[in-house]
């Protein structure tokens, strides 16, 4: 009797095939699937063999592949603008200072000095410059763009508005740590190109004056590149605090007079420039280049705007997206058809108007806080462009809390615009801009027009030029040139 483990020959060679012809059609399967991979380079393995000769003591091995490398170096970029904290003065350039200016003879003259001074403080940041002036005569718009082309250049610049700094120390003091608070005053005091905005501003007392003092003494001996923006005359301050602004072996000090900025650039009112060249009739929603779903997606954030433009009553609109994809022109387009109508629009970034409400507190305001938040909370239709760009601390959520509860209860009409990546920090103002019952959220996918006038064509090439110039950049070395 043969033994049931046992096979003949026959009967081995008939699996052996059958196997193989199994073995073959999966081959077969697998070679019919298409995969799409990110990288054509390295099929998304982040390595490539290094392309060599043999004999070449590097035949046979890897090294990284050039998406690796540019992925890594994104990465960098995101974590040095977030240090900087540039990302929420991202509209605040050179460009866009001398377009919402007035033409170049008409620009005072102590205006031109101080943006020729701040482009080349930003081509080789040295000593100090001190920017002085009036609300609305673009002092934080100069030093913003000076901070984006200093970052362009190579440098690592850190943006601090002063109010909100003491506000950080204090929470520091308050539980008691210690460690921490020693770390962030090194961090700041040390900064290879500091920026403090708003200066004598709201809560700057003679406490807030010894942190900011304890933070300059050690940049004045180190002689550190700074740039500080201040509504308050200089004469206001500590004879101490004064020295140090005032020393003309580094500090360079620039008054600017009260308005250089058009008339439309004051609070509530759309810049000129935005009155003139964004309205219904100049927004594309047949982008070259878009896809069908993103043609779609602008024509219904069109239809939307144009519809709440013509009967506003009560209702709230909210316009998220990416960066540069029409939802400040949409707005603008609202303010620009109901002006036309004669319709009173109320309209802001929020930064600007948190910046206006903390200059109340100033000694030489000439309106008090009350008046300007009664003025915005009770406005007909308020427009609040790039919600979440005023930081996160106590005293703004709390104030924009207020001005949100006050019109949401009251169902005045609103309409605002914000990031499609942007947390907001506080439920309850996050439950307000998202009632269903009253709120028209609208998300707009779309390509950056930005990124489309610079007929930058893809994202890869993007990023190509961004490491172009860090790599152009980085080979001048100095002091404060951002490290590897």
């Amino acid at each position: 009797m043969k033994d049931e483990e046992t096979e003949s020959i026959g009967e081995i060679l008939g699996r052996l095939r059958l196997e193989k012809s199994q073995s073959a059609n999966n081959e077969e399967n697998r070679s019919n699937i298409q995969i799409d991979y990110n990288c054509s380079i390295c099929y998304d393995s982040n390595w490539v063999r290094v392309n060599v000769p043999f004999g070449h003591p590097r035949w046979g091995t890897i090294e990284p592949c050039k998406c690796w490398n540019e992925r890594n170096e994104d990465q960098r970029d995101n974590r040095l603008r977030l240090y900087s904290n540039l990302n929420m003065l991202k509209r605040f350039t050179f460009d866009t200072l001398y377009a919402s200016t007035k033409t170049n003879d008409e620009i005072d003259k102590d205006f031109q000095d101080a943006i020729e001074y701040g482009n080349n403080f930003a081509e080789n940041p040295q000593g100090w410059m001190i920017i002085s002036g009036p609300t609305g005569s673009g002092k934080t718009h100069l030093a913003a763009a000076i901070a984006h082309k200093a970052y362009e250049n190579g440098y690592l610049p850190l943006y601090l508005v002063v109010p909100d700094l003491l506000d950080e120390v204090r929470r520091t003091g308050v539980s008691n740590d210690d460690d921490t608070y020693i770390n962030r005053i090194d961090q700041i005091s040390s900064a290879p190109v500091l920026f403090l905005d708003d200066m004598g501003g709201y809560g700057f007392t003679s406490w807030g004056q010894e942190k900011i003092l304890q933070i300059l003494n050690y940049r004045y001996n180190m002689e550190l590149p700074t740039v500080i923006v201040t509504v308050s005359p200089i004469e206001s301050f500590g004879e101490r605090l004064r020295t140090r602004l005032t020393n003309s072996s580094i500090s360079k000090v620039f008054n600017l007079p009260g308005i250089t900025l058009n008339p439309g650039s004051n609070l509530g009112f759309l810049p000129k420039a935005m009155q003139l060249g964004m309205t219904f009739d100049t927004f594309e929603v047949n982008v070259n280049g878009a896809s069908n779903r993103q043609k779609e997606s602008l024509k219904y954030a069109f239809s939307a705007a144009l519809n709440y433009a013509k009967n506003p009553e009560g209702q709230w609109m909210l316009f998220t997206g990416g960066t540069g994809v029409g939802k400040t022109h949409l707005v603008a387009s609202v303010v620009n058809y109901r002006n036309d109508l004669g319709k009173p629009v109320f309209f802001t970034t929020v930064a600007e108007l948190l910046d206006h409400m903390r200059h109340t507190f100033a000694p030489n305001s000439d309106i008090n806080y009350d008046e300007l938040f009664d003025l915005v909370k009770n406005t007909e239709l308020l427009i609040l462009d790039d919600f979440g760009s005023q930081g996160s601390t106590v005293w703004a959520q709390e104030k924009l809390y207020h001005l949100l509860v006050h019109r949401h209860n009251s169902q005045l009409s609103t309409m605002i615009t914000m990031e499609k990546d942007e947390i907001v920090n506080n439920p309850k103002i996050a439950s307000r801009i998202s009632d269903p019952r009253f709120v028209t959220v609208v998300e707009i996918e779309a390509l950056d027009y930005r990124t489309k006038e610079n007929s930058f064509s893809s994202s890869s090439q993007l990023q190509t030029d961004a490491k172009t110039l860090r790599n152009r950049t980085s080979s001048t070395r100095g002091y404060n040139r951002r490290g590897n």
